[in-house]
């Protein structure tokens, strides 16, 4: 249906000035959904949804086409409204399920504190209450009216209202969050047929459309209570000098969309209505609004310089955008998340999160995982609890890892993530890797880390520091059976037998003149380097990181950390045991190895990708290089299949292959080693013997190349 606004014109050319300083200031009514997308009705093209209430407001106000929420999860959402205050910028109040921090302004305690009236109804922070650990309540200055309809509760507030008195009422709906009854919309009469579109994402089929359905008959429900709310705004007589914002605290919950960092998570629908103050009803903006944005709007309107209010604020006033007093401010906005459910991923006290960060400008969407190596959706064996149960996740469950729409939902995602989200609104096709667009990704990288770190980002800030938010307490009790063995980036899932951790502190002593190798690996390599170090003694200085460097995600984590300031020779390299283990954290194994129950640590298609950009970033160094493959896992391997290392070193060998590196066979050497060479039965490690004959094969290899480099005029 072609839309019944007008096209988009710029926010600047819509408004007139705004009564700031007038005698009588505006009011507020904020009215926000609880996970709903961009479907409210036809102020947004969708005909499955009928929302007519929200579209008479429309029509009297403006539509914003890219306002978003900073994080995609209740809690930390709601706080940076309340704030204007990233999600990094307010400690434990980053992640979901949370406490609050006492000592954490909010801008509703700063308007009463001004004499504006405030209250509220349903859901404003949560889940839980804004509390910190110690036990000290953050005073909102929200006060709840207790009735049971919206409409009701919104009349009584009204009633309360000293005469004369500006107000600020937030209604905090509770629909569309789940659950619904399985089949409600087309109970109600709606048809399969009525949806026009189904998300790249999602399987298009009868299971997915019922459960969109029924999502719709929500929105439809909160449609109906704004509807309410603004008539007995009409009835007092206020509607003209109030600004009214109808939005959502992020995307609907389904797989892939709420709780993730695509742009249907954050981009959210928003509508404002102000008839004294819009000039042109009835347009579109399509200036990038953040969600951080409201509180120093908001404290404007009431006269309070947001810089004075002693909320340390990060987001901008939109006032100015109203008055037309400059043009656009906001060539990019940020997005991120930390630990949303929790008891997710374990390997910390509450779970560890999915820390991520992204910028939106222009055409695209950046986002950067420093975590890759977890799941983003939590643990599969956990239940993937940072997706809402629903009969569309179910479906895609039960289609498994490796299905295309499982790894959409699901999947471990790489370290860069780009989308042209003009041309690609579902995120499906990752650009990172487009070397067409390495200028592009690499200006949005930039700009977006060093805006993290003016803001103080933790995760900007060095090695470890992030990790504040991963140990940050929950009120949730922890369920039965956790915390007995903590899996993760814990360093025990790195596991080096006793006797061959001498490995880890050995290298040469420094001879000025030799050629320098580096050797990275894990705790295979680690068995061997020493060896390597006595061989090659006299003839090349030798080190190794003094730690195991585990799967290909830990590589791409610490790679800068290893090569140091040194100008190497030659590098030895080698991952794929830790990359192709399964693990499960109810696992008796040492490092929760288990291949029957666990997970797979680095999925292939994920390996490729990892190992690609490693060897990338290798070649850089200059250095003359030399895969090691992966050595063979024997029968009986506890967390590893046997085999599976053969189509782990196939994909390596494709990627050495393209890029010229030399092939150090330990697969072939150790595969015809006798059972006597391993430590004991279904061990991946090595005894003295067998360590030496890996050694002599390793310091050859090293040899073979700094002798051609040497007959290279």
């Amino acid at each position: 249906m072609k839309s019944i606004f007008l096209s988009c014109i710029s926010l600047l050319s819509l408004l007139t000035a705004l009564p700031v300083n007038a005698d009588k200031q505006p009011n507020v009514l904020f009215i926000i959904a609880d996970d709903a997308s961009l479907h409210f009705g036809q102020s947004y093209d969708c005909d499955w949804v009928k929302t007519p209430n929200i579209d008479k407001l429309a029509k009297t106000g403006l539509i914003f086409d890219n306002c978003y929420v900073v994080s995609a999860k209740c809690a930390p959402c709601r706080v940076n409204i309340l704030t204007g205050r990233n999600t990094w910028q307010k400690g434990e109040a980053a992640n979901h399920r949370n406490y609050y921090p006492a000592n954490l302004p909010a801008f509703s305690k700063k308007l009463k504190d001004a004499g504006v009236y405030t209250g509220s109804r349903g859901k404003v922070w949560g889940p839980g209450r804004p509390i910190d650990s110690k036990g000290v309540i953050n005073d909102l200055a929200l006060p709840t009216m207790n009735k049971s309809k919206a409409g009701e509760a919104f009349a009584h507030f009204l009633a309360k209202r000293p005469a004369n008195t500006p107000f600020f009422y937030w209604h905090g709906s509770n629909d569309p969050h789940r659950g619904y009854p399985a089949g409600s919309g087309r109970k109600a009469g709606k048809k399969l047929s009525d949806i026009n579109r189904v998300p790249a994402y999602w399987p298009d089929n009868e299971t997915v459309r019922s459960d969109m359905l029924d999502y719709a008959l929500r929105v439809e429900r909160f449609d109906s209570h704004v509807g309410e709310i603004i008539t007995e705004l009409e009835k007092a007589g206020l509607a003209d000098n109030t600004l009214v914002i109808v939005t959502s605290d992020h995307g609907m919950p389904f797989p892939r969309v709420k709780g993730h960092t695509f742009d249907d998570a954050h981009r959210v629908p928003t509508v404002m209505s102000w008839p004294k103050g819009i000039k042109n009803p009835g347009k579109r903006v399509d200036d990038l609004v953040s969600f951080i944005d409201f509180a120093p709007t908001f404290l404007e309107l009431a006269g309070i310089d947001p810089s004075q209010s002693g909320m340390e604020i990060t987001g901008k006033s939109i006032t100015d955008l109203f008055t037309g007093e400059r043009p656009k401010q906001r060539p990019f906005l940020l997005i991120g998340r930390e630990r949303f459910d929790v008891y997710a991923r374990p390997g910390s006290a509450a779970g560890l999160g999915y820390p991520a960060r992204g910028i939106r400008s222009g055409d695209y969407l950046y986002v950067l995982n420093f975590t890759p190596d977890r799941w983003p959706c939590g643990n599969p064996e956990l239940g993937l609890k940072d997706t809402d149960d629903s009969p569309t996740k179910r479906l895609i469950e039960k289609l498994g890892p490796g299905n295309p729409y499982w790894e959409h939902a699901f999947g471990k995602r790489p370290t860069d993530m780009l989308f042209n989200v003009k041309k690609d609104p579902d995120c499906v096709n990752n650009l990172a890797d487009n070397k067409s667009l390495a200028t592009i990704l690499g200006r949005l990288k930039a700009t977006m880390m060093a805006e993290l770190k003016k803001q103080g980002d933790p995760r900007t800030l060095g090695e470890g520091k992030g990790d504040v938010f991963d140990n940050y307490p929950t009120p949730r009790k922890a369920p039965q059976g956790w915390g007995s063995t903590p899996i993760a980036t814990k360093e025990s899932q790195y596991f080096t037998p006793k006797q061959d951790l001498e490995g880890l502190n050995a290298q040469s002593e420094a001879v000025q003149g030799l050629p320098k190798v580096l050797i990275i690996g894990d705790s295979i390599s680690i068995g061997y380097t020493k060896l390597v170090v006595d061989q090659l003694k006299g003839v090349a200085n030798v080190q190794r990181p003094k730690s195991n460097c585990g799967p290909t995600t830990r590589g791409l984590t610490s790679l800068k950390k290893w090569l140091g300031t040194n100008k190497w020779d030659v590098i030895h390299f080698n991952w794929g045991l830790h990359d192709l283990c399964y693990r499960h954290p109810q696992a008796k194994a040492y490092g929760n190895r288990d291949k029957v129950n666990g997970s797979l640590s680095v999925p292939l298609d994920q390996y490729e990708k990892n190992l690609e950009q490693l060897v990338t970033q290798l070649k850089k160094t200059g250095a003359k290089l030399i895969w090691a493959s992966t050595t063979v896992v024997p029968e009986g391997e506890a967390g590893r299949k046997v085999g599976d290392e053969i189509k782990y070193n196939a994909i390596a060998l494709k990627i050495m292959a393209k890029h010229g590196v030399a092939i150090n066979d330990l697969h072939q050497l150790t595969a015809s080693l006798p059972a006597t060479s391993f430590t004991k039965p279904g061990d991946v490690h090595f005894t003295r013997a067998g360590y030496d004959k890996l050694a002599a094969q390793v310091a050859e290899s090293i040899l073979s190349v700094l002798k051609a480099e040497k007959k290279t005029p």
